[in-house]
């Protein structure tokens, strides 16, 4: 904090240290001032698009949705052809529930960079949430095409050939994101299901077992 207050205090253009003298105060529970400083970063040139997802960051985070939609706006008007800014707007808009606003900023992100893997994840993600399993399964497996080791795309995949009725794909792949990350709580209360879907209730209850003992707030059965 010392440091950083002390260059800003120099320079008040300095945009990088105003960025990060926002999230030191964001981490001290100093919201206002994080938010201040965030502002101020908001500089010239290659700076500002960063300096926007900060801002928009804080704001989400605080539960300002529309503050954080509209600090992304603002830099897409400057900067169109970032992908991190509209990775960031369709995160914003599928949690305010606007689900197929959202689609399309995923989708104009992948197009700008075609290997962005973290988008690629969330529109399967998106797509499960639009009840499109078959796409889901598509875009998941050709992610795992260039990923094969990610488990997060391997438990995705479960997941979705589990909401299209396909079990034993499902187990498959659940097993597979197992196989890379064992500790993967959430995977494992995917896969009781499924094994209680294959009618083996025995098995199921282990890893739901599993699943609690690993992260008992976040592996609770789906319903």
């Amino acid at each position: 904090l010392e440091p950083l207050e002390k260059a800003v205090d120099l320079n008040r253009q300095f945009a990088r240290a105003q960025r990060l003298l926002g999230l030191v105060y964001h981490a001290l529970g100093r919201h206002d001032d994080a938010l201040r400083s965030v502002r101020r970063g908001l500089a010239r040139g290659s700076e500002a698009p960063k300096a926007a997802l900060a801002e928009s960051q804080l704001l989400f985070e605080l539960g300002d949705l529309a503050g954080a939609e509209g600090a992304l706006r603002r830099a897409l008007a400057v900067s169109p052809d970032w992908p991190d800014l509209h990775l960031a707007v369709a995160r914003v808009l599928r949690s305010q529930g606007e689900l197929e606003a959202a689609a399309a900023a995923y989708e104009r992100a992948i197009e700008l960079q075609p290997g962005y893997d973290a988008a690629a994840l969330e529109r399967a993600a998106l797509a499960l949430e639009l009840a499109r399993p078959e796409v889901a399964e598509a875009r998941l497996l050709a992610l795992l095409e260039r990923r094969p080791q990610w488990a997060d795309a391997h438990a995705l995949l479960g997941r979705a050939r589990l909401t299209r009725g396909d079990a034993v794909g499902a187990e498959t792949a659940l097993r597979a994101a197992l196989a890379i990350h064992p500790g993967f709580a959430a995977a494992r209360a995917d896969l009781g299901w499924v094994l209680l879907r294959l009618g083996r209730a025995g098995e199921a209850d282990a890893e739901f077992a599993l699943a609690l003992e690993l992260d008992p707030l976040h592996a609770l059965p789906r319903e």
